[in-house]
C-alpha cells in the first residue's frame, strides 16, 4: 500500500516553506504601510510612470471677492509631476544535491527563511532610499547649518519636534488623519520615548496602531524599524581623520590605522570603517589600542564572530564622529509606488529544480518588479544627534 510523505511531496514542502516565509517577511514590512500603491499589469506598463500632484489654490480673500457685474477670471491650477521608475529586483540561493542528501530537511526551511528576509529587507531599503533621497526640505535643530555640525546639544526634544510639525503643516503635507508619521531607527528610540511629553502606545487611541508604532508626540506617530535611517558618524567629528594602512578581511578583530592621536583614539570609542554612507560602511567599538593597531568589536560575519562585517581596502576611512538619526515626516501625499501584478507589493517566490545539465542543483529565490517616487516638497527630513551606537551598518 502506497504511503505519502515528505519525500513524495518534496516540491510541495519547498513551495510551502517559501510561501510561508515570504508571507511572514511581508507581514513585517513597515515602510510599505505609508506608500500609495498602484498595481501595473503586463501590457499596460512603461519604463516609468508619472503622477500629477496638484498645488492648493490661492486662498487670498481679497482676490476672491466677486465683481458685481463682470464675470471673474479663471484661476490657473499649478501641478508637478512625480516620476516612478520601476525596476526588477531579485536574489536566489542554489542548493547542491550533495548538500540536500547530507543534511536534513531544515536546510531548505532555513534557506527559505533567509530568502524571505532578504526580499523584505530589499524592498524596505528601496522605499527608504526613495523617501530619504530629497535634498531640499531638511530640518536641523537649533539652526545648525549642516549635519556635520550636530553634537550632543542637538537631541530631539518637544520644541524641535513641534517646530517640525508646524513646518510640515505649513508646507501642505497632508497628515494621516491628524498626525504625521516618522519611521525611526531603534537607536534613536530611547531619545524619543524618554521625553516627558511622549504618549506611549498604552494610551487608548481610537484608530489602530501602525505596525511598529511605539509612541506619539507633538503630532507625530513614531514607528520603529531597523530600516529607519541612521547616519553613522554623520555628525561633528571628534577625532582627527585617519584611515586603514592594511586591508582587513571580513571577520577581522583588529585593524591597522595611520594615526591614533590628536585627539587620541581610546578603548571604548566608536569608529565607522569605510566611506560614510557607502554600502559597506560599518560601526565598531575599540576594545584595545596597541600603537597603531586597534582591537575592535563589531557585528561580525558569522554567528560566532564579533569582528568586521565586511572586508575593507587599505586606505578606507576611519571616522570618529557623532551619529545622526533621521526623523522624516511623511504624510498621505508623500510617497507613490507601483508594483507588478505578477509579483505583488513584496515579491514572489521562484523555485527552479534541476537547473544544471545533471539535474543536481535546486534554486530558491524571489523576484519583485516595482518602484517608488516621492513628492519631495511633501517630505520633511529632520536630522538629530543620536547618542546610541550600533554594531554593523545601516
Amino acid at each position: 500500500m502506497g504511503k505519502t510523505g515528505v519525500a513524495e511531496l518534496d516540491d510541495s514542502v519547498k513551495t510551502k516553506y517559501m510561501s510561508d516565509y515570504l508571507l511572514a517577511a511581508a507581514n513585517k514590512s513597515v515602510w510599505s504601510q505609508f506608500v500609495d500603491w498602484d498595481v501595473i499589469t503586463e501590457g499596460q506598463g512603461g519604463s516609468s510612470f508619472k503622477y500629477v500632484a496638484y498645488e492648493a489654490m490661492d486662498s487670498d480673500d481679497a482676490a476672491a471677492k466677486l465683481p458685481e457685474k463682470d464675470d471673474i477670471e479663471a484661476t490657473a491650477l499649478t501641478d508637478s509631476a512625480i516620476e516612478v521608475t520601476p525596476y526588477e529586483y531579485g536574489r536566489r540561493v542554489t542548493l547542491t544535491s550533495l548538500l540536500r542528501f547530507q543534511s536534513h530537511v531544515k536546510t531548505r526551511e532555513a534557506t527559505a527563511k533567509l530568502v524571505g528576509q532578504n526580499m523584505m529587507d530589499t524592498v524596505e531599503r528601496a522605499i527608504r532610499r526613495g523617501v530619504l533621497g530629497g535634498t531640499h526640505n531638511v530640518f536641523l535643530p537649533d539652526n545648525a547649518a549642516a549635519r556635520t555640525e550636530l553634537t550632543t546639544t542637538h537631541d530631539p526634544d518637544f520644541a524641535s519636534l513641534g517646530e517640525m510639525v508646524s513646518m510640515a503643516r505649513s508646507m501642505g503635507i497632508e497628515p494621516f488623519g491628524e498626525e504625521f508619521v516618522a519611521v525611526i531607527h531603534p537607536a534613536i528610540e530611547p531619545s524619543i520615548v524618554g521625553l516627558t511629553e511622549v504618549k506611549g502606545i498604552g494610551y487608548n487611541y481610537p484608530e489602530p496602531l501602525y505596525k511598529g508604532e511605539i509612541a506619539r508626540l507633538a503630532g507625530i506617530r513614531f514607528v520603529r524599524s531597523r530600516w529607519g535611517k541612521l547616519y553613522l558618524s554623520g555628525g561633528l567629528v571628534t577625532a582627527a581623520a585617519t584611515d586603514l594602512t592594511a586591508a582587513p578581511v571580513a571577520g577581522a578583530t583588529t585593524i591597522d590605522v595611520t594615526s591614533v592621536t590628536t585627539p587620541a583614539i581610546a578603548a571604548g570609542d566608536w569608529l565607522t570603517i569605510g566611506t560614510l554612507e557607502s554600502a559597506t560602511a560599518e560601526q565598531v567599538q575599540v576594545t584595545k589600542v596597541e600603537t597603531l593597531k586597534l582591537t575592535i568589536r563589531g557585528a561580525g560575519n558569522g554567528a560566532s564572530n564579533f569582528g568586521l562585517k565586511w572586508a575593507h581596502a587599505s586606505g578606507d576611512a576611519v571616522t570618529e564622529a557623532a551619529n545622526v538619526a533621521a526623523i522624516c515626516l511623511i504624510g498621505a501625499n508623500s510617497v507613490k509606488g507601483v508594483y507588478g501584478s505578477n509579483t505583488g507589493k513584496f515579491g514572489k517566490s521562484v523555485i527552479k529544480e534541476n537547473i544544471d545539465s545533471l539535474n543536481r542543483l535546486l534554486s530558491l529565490g524571489w523576484y519583485w518588479y516595482g518602484g517608488l517616487g516621492i513628492v519631495e516638497k511633501y517630505v520633511l527630513r529632520g536630522e538629530f544627534y543620536c547618542k546610541q551606537h550600533v554594531f554593523g551598518g545601516n
